[in-house]
């Protein structure tokens, strides 16, 4: 099934809510994370975040792909320019940190110099003999930043939606929990 403005397929409305759910759990969890003191149990957690990290990835490449090859989803309905510009920001960044989070999570372990396991199986080896702090201090950096942008930006989705569905009432939420819609007035 394809996407339409009328109805999202299946695989569309499973993607976008794994995806968002799993990344906002993940950047609460993360900034929880940060806290813990060294030792065993944080190290479980870490391991636990990199393992839900590399599927994020996985499916998150899989939306990509998606929207690469079938385009981004069209509007219910017509909105303001400054409304479709947003929603579009809003969309590509989203797009862009469910990859990108994943990936700098991934660069900080090959700097630590560590293998890449997820829930305990390797799927990266050990790439460098010794750590590199100056690409593990950037990427940490730059996991944490996107990580709490990430919040927000989601917050300013949900937001959005919360806005098509109470004062458009134009069907965008309702169609993205799997119902057929009536689009309104279509440009």
């Amino acid at each position: 099934m394809a996407d339409t403005r009328e109805q999202l397929s299946p695989v569309t409305v499973g993607l976008h809510w794994i995806i968002g759910l799993t990344m906002i759990g993940m950047a609460i969890f993360g900034l929880w994370m940060a806290d813990l003191p060294k030792g065993d149990f944080k190290g479980q957690m870490v391991a636990l975040h990199k393992s839900i990290g590399v599927l994020v990835l996985v499916f998150a490449s899989w939306l990509l792909l998606r929207r690469l090859r079938i385009g981004m989803l069209l509007p219910v309905g017509a909105y303001a320019t400054w409304e479709t510009v947003l929603a579009k920001l809003v969309g590509l960044f989203l797009l862009l940190a469910t990859l990108v989070l994943p990936l700098t999570g991934i660069a900080m372990t090959i700097a630590a110099a560590r293998p890449l396991s997820v829930f305990g199986v390797q799927v990266l080896p050990q790439f460098l003999a010794e750590r590199d702090q100056t690409i593990g201090k950037l990427m940490g950096g730059s996991h944490e930043l996107i990580g709490k942008l990430l919040l927000v930006v989601v917050a300013l989705h949900i937001a959005g939606a919360l806005k098509h569905h109470v004062m458009d009432k134009d069907g965008t939420l309702r169609r993205m929990m799997g119902a057929r819609v009536t689009p309104t007035r279509v440009a």
